[in-house]
């Protein structure tokens, strides 16, 4: 099985938040992952990895090193 590709974090200077919202459960439904408490922690972990790039970058701006 083909991985899915990443969900695109959220930018409030494109896009208002109820448009982000629509095309994540867009995301969700065209992936067949359903809004039920065995996906739950599945679609948080999306929502989160959507994030973590940006994560990442804010920590560096702010001279703070990850570990590897």
């Amino acid at each position: 099985m083909a991985g899915r590709p990443p969900f695109d974090q959220f930018d409030a200077e494109s896009e208002d938040i109820e448009s982000y919202l629509e095309r994540l459960q867009e995301y969700f439904t065209a992936y067949d992952i359903a809004d039920d408490e065995d996906n739950a922690a599945k679609r948080r972990a999306i929502l989160l990895a959507s994030k973590w790039k940006q994560l990442l970058s804010s920590t560096e701006r702010f001279g703070i090193s990850r570990r590897s």
